[in-house]
């Protein structure tokens, strides 16, 4: 299987406040222009929103 994208994407933070770029393997990086706080907010926040999507083991068997 090849580890070429399908597509790839280039991102300024001139443009954009927030950057999460997260591979296949190793850990995801990010890159903000907002404050420390602000970004672990919305971090916090997306994991919620991702979590509450994920069924537990018992749903999934079902």
């Amino acid at each position: 299987m090849s580890n070429v994208p399908d597509a790839v994407a280039v991102a300024s933070l001139e443009t954009h406040r927030l950057i999460l770029t997260v591979p296949n393997d190793g850990p995801a990086d990010v890159r903000s222009n907002l404050a420390p706080s602000s970004v672990a907010a919305i971090l916090r926040h997306l994991a919620e929103q991702l979590d509450a999507r994920t069924p537990t083991a018992k749903e999934a068997q079902q």
